[in-house]
């Protein structure tokens, strides 16, 4: 994985139960964008309501981004390389 990404690629766990499944890309950026998926009772496949935000819709932006930096920072990294290690 780290050859096909670059080494670019960094993954986060948390034990946090979440409500939507986020995606956060260019943080910090005017490119920035977020993809919000929230989570529903009983919905089959992926009908489940979806949304994506950018800088230029303010506060709700600044609110799950806000949230996104705070999972980030205390989220613990995944360690690929001991991963790998132990599957061999």
């Amino acid at each position: 994985m780290r050859r096909s990404t670059e080494g670019k690629l960094e993954v986060r766990l948390t034990r946090s139960a979440m409500k939507f499944g986020m995606n956060y890309f260019n943080p910090g950026t005017a490119r920035s964008e977020i993809h919000i998926q929230l989570y529903s009772y009983r919905l089959s496949g992926e009908s489940r309501p979806m949304f994506s935000l950018s800088p230029q819709d303010g506060e709700w932006f600044d609110c799950y981004a806000d949230q996104a930096e705070g999972l980030w920072k205390n989220a613990q990294a995944y360690d690929f390389d001991a991963a790998a290690d132990e599957a061999a």
